[in-house]
């Protein structure tokens, strides 16, 4: 535990790769970089969140790896929900909301070489007793922040609690990911598919959401067929 970093995420990423069979992980009380996909920042106020990533080595590369992610959300999401209740559901590729609004997300960062082993960072941002403040933001999160506090409308479990559920929950993920793949987290991933039936702006291709793939991609519905996204931010249109 850390008292201030950059990013925890960076911080196993610079450092030594932890040995086949064994994690790092990493917790910080405030993060001064915390990022989100796409270079944006996430800045919780000192102690009022959980900021936290586990760093893991695969012997190689799993076939599912760009569905790890996804992967993640689910794990990360059983945990939350055991301790809290809530009804959480999972915003594509990486975001956990509740009623609408943003209570965390999830960043997947990698170091591979080619064939052989790949590095993977899993980092988890959840907001516990304060909403973080966000910049560079789409209009997809238009619906603000949450925090468990709030959404709870009592006192959340404690981050010790937390951090707990959430890394045991992420090293399981990690040590079984290679032989598992996504397949054993697709069925949980569509009960709690946020954007399912919505009207959805993803990167130009405008829609209704109507599922995730098997392989971890967005199905949008067009005027012209099904249209597969592999990566890319999602903003939720109102209905017409």
């Amino acid at each position: 535990m850390l008292e201030e970093i950059d990013s925890t995420n960076s911080f196993l990423l610079s450092g030594p790769k932890p040995a086949l069979g064994y994690f790092r992980v990493c917790l910080a009380e405030y993060q001064s970089g915390g990022r989100g996909r796409r270079g944006r920042t996430w800045l919780a106020p000192f102690g009022r969140g959980l900021c936290l990533s586990v760093g893991w080595q695969f012997a190689s590369q799993p076939q599912d790896l760009a569905a790890l992610a996804l992967a993640a959300g689910v794990a990360a999401r059983r945990a939350l929900v055991t301790l809290t209740g809530l009804p959480i559901q999972i915003k594509w590729p990486n975001d956990l909301f509740v009623d609408g609004k943003k209570l965390g997300g999830i960043l997947v960062e990698l170091a591979a070489e080619g064939h052989g082993p790949c590095h993977a960072v899993v980092g988890v941002g959840i907001n516990v007793s304060a909403t973080p403040k966000l910049t560079g933001t789409p209009n997809a999160w238009a619906g603000g922040a949450v925090d468990l506090a709030t959404a709870m409308g009592a006192q959340p479990p404690s981050r010790n609690a937390l951090a707990h559920a959430l890394i045991e929950a992420l090293a399981g993920l990690l040590q079984s990911y290679a032989d598992d793949g996504f397949s054993g987290y697709h069925a949980e991933l569509a009960e709690a598919d946020f954007l399912q039936g919505r009207r959805v702006d993803a990167d130009g291709v405008v829609g209704t959401a109507i599922g995730i793939g098997a392989d971890g991609m967005l199905l949008v519905e067009t005027n012209a067929g099904v249209s597969k996204i592999l990566a890319g931010d999602v903003s939720v249109r109102p209905e017409s």
